[in-house]
């Protein structure tokens, strides 16, 4: 029996239809899952999160592979399935509930002590990275996650076409995007391509707690207006005149014509401080 078939047969015994109105799909190519696999490259020390457990054909894996595996899974239709595979795997700890309002302490995930391998559901992807990345208290060390094709080539981009959620995911986390997945792997299809991409969190940054809020407030400024240049949204936002902002990026080394996109997180990080020295 193929993946294929697999899903539909489940889909079939458990009465499930996608949910169009949330995007769900599920992958249904093994090669996918396998190379998803390959990447992880998980041992039995290892501490898993996935997001979304789906039917459990990546839940299984991830139980046979790795020490502990947690699955979140907030559809209650799917939670019954991934119950029943948590008796073959006494490793696989299955909550229901929202990723977005999962505490990994309470269930002994500790800041980079685990990893999260997962498809993540395309209409939470946004809120997923910033909460991942940057405001838990208990924080992944690495994620290979399979994310809308776009989203992962935005927070992977080098500078010159970066944005507000590349910055922030760049700043926290090397990335890396692994492979494409077309959107024929899934069932149902959707509209849209996917991507795996690997995030592996910094062991160290460049800006205490004070300072990387100054610097993302300075992002959402220079982002104000895409269009414009930097330093007329620099003036703009700081109340300050365009001679001063045009000193700021003079003092990173980059052109007075610069756009918010075109600067890199080092570029971010010295006009923070350039900037924090200065006001």
């Amino acid at each position: 029996m193929t993946l294929r078939e697999k899903t539909l047969a489940l889909c079939a015994t458990y009465h499930i239809r996608p949910d169009k109105k949330s995007g769900q799909c599920f992958l249904v190519d093994e090669e996918v899952l396998a190379r998803i696999m390959r990447e992880a490259g998980l041992q039995k020390t290892d501490t898993v999160l996935e997001v979304g457990g789906g039917l459990g054909v990546l839940t299984e894996l991830l139980a046979a592979h790795a020490g502990k595996v947690v699955v979140v899974e907030r559809d209650r239709r799917l939670v019954p399935i991934l119950q029943k595979l948590s008796t073959q795997f006494s490793n696989l700890t299955v909550v229901e509930g929202d990723i977005l309002r999962f505490s990994p302490v309470g269930d002994g995930l500790q800041q980079d002590a685990y990893t999260i391998v997962a498809n993540i559901p395309y209409n939470i992807t946004a809120m997923f990275l910033k909460r991942f990345t940057a405001t838990l208290e208990a924080k992944p060390k690495a994620m290979v996650v399979m994310l809308q094709k776009e989203v992962a080539e935005r927070i992977t981009v080098p500078a010159g076409s970066l944005s507000i959620l590349g910055v922030a995911v760049q700043y926290y986390m090397q990335v890396a995007y692994l492979f494409t997945v077309s959107r024929k792997n899934f069932y149902p299809e959707p509209n849209v391509d996917s991507a795996v991409v690997r995030l592996t969190r910094k062991q160290s940054l460049p800006l205490d707690s004070v300072q990387e809020k100054h610097m993302f407030q300075l992002v959402h400024i220079g982002f104000a207006a895409r269009r414009k240049q930097l330093k007329n949204n620099l003036a703009a936002g700081l109340h300050i005149p365009v001679a001063e902002a045009e000193k700021f990026i003079a003092g990173i080394g980059r052109a007075e014509t610069v756009r918010a996109q075109e600067l890199s997180v080092a570029d971010w990080v010295r006009l923070t401080q350039c900037v924090s020295h200065n006001l």
